[in-house]
């Protein structure tokens, strides 16, 4: 009944249309009489059936409002204005960003923006810079080839330019001959979606506090451009030894971080805002920042290695093997090394599993991993990425 719709006790309840005209129904029906013609064929029955839609439409715009109050439960527009409440707003698309190699005439003058490449599916690059062709190369036969390695900018933000086949130019040029993949620098990223912030927020609120682990963290993934933060705590009698640059000393706590180098002091301050004060820190880097009162901290945390990693596939395939399978089998390498965490080691035998997921692969001769058939571990410190993933097809 209409008493027991909106807001309840229970929270909210929002009727359906049918709920809605059947209660009208029975409402006009009490006041003109039981006679009283209420069909779809009537004026009166398209009048009620027109209340009905416009009622239900008010229901759902109310539920809404009823839900967008807390984080929890809002979406859209709703949940991004609360951002204020955090400081902190929705992280907006980003572009992928490569690392090529473009082999042409010695000299040659690579201007930024306007030699475009592009992978097999036809997403285009641009070079963010000047380059000039002058690095030499001795090939196969003792003839002398000429390159440079370029930095190019996927033209569309998102996930799109998330790729390992940049491989070609997009329009013909004489003084180039060719174009070769090195490796990924910055990971294409969509606009991050209300559940992937809803998320976020979460932990943000968790650290919203001073003093603790989790209120540094929080504080330092504000910063849009850090992938990730962990925290070494050493409370044991003696040094933490995290690989051959650095050692976390006793009673002193490590905050390693995956993020451009370039962002030291954003970083620093962060960290400042949230860090216990009187509890000595043990870092690579270190960042002298000023407080209010003029007095100057010497802030200390440590970027995390990239450990770029090479695979090298040999396999047969068969007739269902698409033209696009060598690309899908690269993507499915680049995306599981990629989403290793820090510290985390790269599991040989899973390398399979990412090949045999495409279809018409019938056996896998050999993969090496920087020329090895084995795990690949890291310290602590460290991050695993990909590099160069080599494919070479026989057919069965």
């Amino acid at each position: 009944m209409a008493n027991e719709w909106g807001i309840t006790d229970c929270g909210f309840y929002c009727p359906t249309y049918e709920e809605i005209l059947d209660d009208k129904i029975k409402r006009a029906k009490s006041l003109f009489g039981e006679d009283m013609s209420v069909s779809e064929l009537t004026p009166f029955g398209k009048y009620l059936r027109i209340e009905a839609k416009d009622d239900q439409r008010i229901y759902e715009m109310a539920e809404g409002l009823y839900y967008s109050v807390t984080p929890a439960t809002a979406t859209g527009a709703s949940l991004e204005r609360m951002g204020s409440w955090i400081g902190e707003n929705k992280n907006t698309s980003v572009c992928a960003v490569h690392l090529v190699r473009i082999y042409g005439t010695q000299g040659y003058i690579i201007k930024a923006g306007q030699l475009l490449v592009r992978n097999s599916a036809g997403i285009i690059f641009y070079p963010v810079m000047d380059t000039v062709i002058n690095n030499e190369e001795t090939v196969q036969d003792g003839n002398t080839t000429y390159y440079t390695d370029v930095i190019v900018q996927c033209t569309v933000a998102g996930t799109e330019g998330n790729t390992n086949s940049i491989n070609s130019t997009v329009n013909v040029n004489s003084d180039i001959t060719g174009v070769s993949y090195l490796y990924q620098i910055t990971e294409g990223r969509a606009t991050e979606s209300d559940a992937e912030y809803r998320a976020r927020f979460e932990k943000i609120v968790q650290g919203m506090g001073t003093n603790t682990a989790a209120a540094i963290i929080s504080e330092v993934m504000k910063i849009d451009g850090v992938h990730a933060c962990i925290i070494k705590n050493n409370t044991t009698d003696g040094d933490i030894t995290l690989s051959s640059k650095l050692s976390v000393l006793k009673d002193t706590y490590a905050i390693i971080i995956h993020a451009d180098s370039k962002l030291s002091d954003e970083i620093a301050q962060a960290i400042f805002r949230k860090m216990p004060f009187g509890i000595r820190q043990s870092g690579l880097e270190v960042v002298t920042v000023e407080d209010d009162a003029g007095e100057m901290h010497n802030i200390k945390f440590t970027f995390v290695e990239e450990k770029r990693i090479d695979v090298n596939i040999r396999c047969s395939v068969s007739d269902e093997f698409e033209v696009s399978g060598i690309d899908e089998i690269r993507e499915n390498i680049s995306s599981y090394i990629n989403s290793l965490a820090i510290g985390k080691t790269l599991i040989y035998s899973k390398l399979y599993e990412c090949i045999h997921k495409v279809l018409g692969v019938e056996d896998v001769f050999e993969i090496t991993v920087n020329g090895e058939k084995e795990n690949i571990s890291v310290s602590p410190m460290e991050i695993i990425k990909s590099g160069v993933v080599t494919i070479e097809t026989a057919d069965v």
